[in-house]
């Protein structure tokens, strides 16, 4: 019976699931020691925007003082109080944020208006003013930094959920230069997140096009490039464009996030925890790139994982992805009101998050609580209508817990939801395999496959299905018994007997 060794990986392929496995208490002391380690960063932060701040006000009482107005002044002061909101954000404090961009926009709202009338004298025509080479709002720079604030503004509003206000500030017409390929880019991440695919899909394309047709990119535009090219699933141009936008500028820490979640994307966890181990040389405390780590270490280095989440969470307690995080580890533990606790917080400062109602209704779900399942999940299809990953994170729990053909239901709700989540076929295929549906599990592997070649759970089973060609299978009413034809013929009736 030597071949019979061969049945166990099989079976074990087939029945066990990728579980992560939990910190156990002894790894206290090192969540504690991350979280004060993320106490002294948050720290670190809050000292530097008291100086930036005090340094701005210095800057605006020589501004007030002046004779003369000094465009190059002017700028510099707005690239400052740029600077300043993105601290604000670091460390959680987006209302803040908010308000100190929404000031300086209508300032330069304002300013622009002024401007405007006073070279058209009135009469609306500005064709001289045009032709002199005049910018419209405050000179080149100047206008460059202003249209900086408005892309930010329209990403802390998508980060809040504030949907409509992001797509009011990231509206092209209120960029005096353009809209920058990377406001661009958050725009069509607001149309993703609330179910209006084809129309970021159409900005993404226009991203590509001008990549490829205008001047030289600067680094945050061959970033916007890249995360245009991952949204339409042109994984090798993504990966060019992200290396480029990091040769560029090698302190774009953004861009080595976004180059990190796209090895994430594509299963390869080593070559993701490399890029994001290089974001934090540039920044150790940048919550995003100690998330995305986290993430990247997750199923071989739990306990540094979570210490990295936890790090992350004590310098941004509005850290969405960081609540997600902890969520889904006490999803997997079964303890839901923890998980629920995390998603609360979470939903304080994006109360409209379709992943975080998706996380809430899978919580619900594992308590058998009906009704708050049915709101949770209502909710999310409010949000986006083709929020797929809401039945996709059902299945997966339920294939932690063995329930194959409730995750198979479940699974063929996800793809029903979203034709183009990939990962949920994958889920499917496998989970159609484990119910003994063959024919279509591999159906749905190949979709899985050929949307998606770098997955190698996809990969592996489709070759498990190849090898299965030299096995016969027998059937009961209540067990299907796959064995090496040359078992089979030995041993197969009495295997299915023993079974009975």
């Amino acid at each position: 019976m030597i071949r019979s060794a061969r049945l166990f990986p099989v079976l074990l392929l087939l029945t066990m699931v990728g579980i992560v496995p939990r910190a156990s208490a002894q790894d206290g002391v090192a969540f504690e020691e991350a979280f004060e380690e993320g106490r002294a960063a948050r720290q670190r932060y809050v000292d530097r925007i008291d100086g930036l701040r005090s340094e701005i006000s210095r800057r605006n009482a020589r501004l007030l003082t002046a004779e003369a107005r000094d465009r190059g002044e002017e700028a510099r002061r707005i690239e400052m109080t740029l600077a300043l909101a993105r601290l604000h954000a670091s460390v959680g404090q987006y209302g803040q944020a908010v308000e100190l961009l929404t000031g300086e926009v209508g300032k330069a709202d304002a300013a622009s208006e002024a401007e405007v009338a006073a070279e058209t004298d009135g009469t609306g025509d500005t064709e001289e003013a045009g032709a002199a080479g005049v910018t419209g709002v405050t000179g080149a720079e100047e206008a460059g930094a202003a249209d900086g604030m408005r892309a930010l503004l329209g990403s802390l509003y998508l980060r809040l959920g504030r949907y409509d206000e992001a797509e009011s500030a990231l509206d092209a017409r209120r960029f005096t230069r353009g809209r920058p390929s990377l406001a661009t880019l958050r725009l069509a991440e607001v149309y993703f997140t609330t179910g209006r695919t084809a129309e970021g899909l159409e900005l993404c394309r226009g991203i590509l096009t001008g990549s490829r047709t205008d001047g030289p990119p600067n680094a945050p535009d061959l970033m916007a490039a890249g995360l245009a090219a991952k949204y339409l699933e042109l994984v090798h141009e993504a990966n060019t464009f992200l290396t480029a936008a990091t040769r560029v500028d090698s302190e774009l820490i953004d861009a080595y996030v976004a180059w990190g979640r796209l090895f994430l994307d594509k299963h390869n966890r080593a070559e993701a925890v490399s890029v994001f181990e290089d974001a934090l040389k540039i920044d150790p405390d940048y919550p995003p790139a100690l998330i995305g780590l986290a993430e990247a270490l997750a199923e071989k280095q739990a306990v540094q994982a979570e210490a990295a989440v936890r790090k992350a969470l004590a310098i941004n307690p509005a850290l969405m992805e960081g609540r997600h995080f902890l969520a889904e580890l006490h999803l997997t533990d079964e303890a839901y009101d923890d998980a629920i606790g995390q998603l609360n917080s979470a939903l304080d400062v994006n109360p409209e998050s379709p992943e975080t109602h998706a996380l809430l209704a899978a919580a619900y779900h594992g308590q058998g609580r009906v009704g708050a399942y049915e709101a949770a999940r209502r909710r999310v299809l409010g949000i986006n209508p083709s929020y797929g990953r809401l039945y996709e994170v059902i299945a997966d729990l339920l294939t932690r817990r063995y329930r194959f053909r409730e995750a198979v239901e479940m699974g063929r709700r996800a793809i029903e939801t979203d034709p183009a989540l990939w990962s949920a076929y994958a889920g499917l295929g496998i989970n159609l395999t484990r119910v003994g549906e063959m024919a279509e599990g591999r159906r749905m592997l190949e979709q899985a496959f050929d949307k998606d070649s770098f997955n190698t759970r996809t990969y592996n089973t489709l070759e498990l299905l190849d090898s299965f060609e030299d096995f016969e299978t027998r059937t009961s009413d209540r067990f299907t018994l796959k064995l090496h034809r040359d078992e089979d013929a030995v041993s197969g009736k009495m295997a299915l007997g023993l079974l009975e």
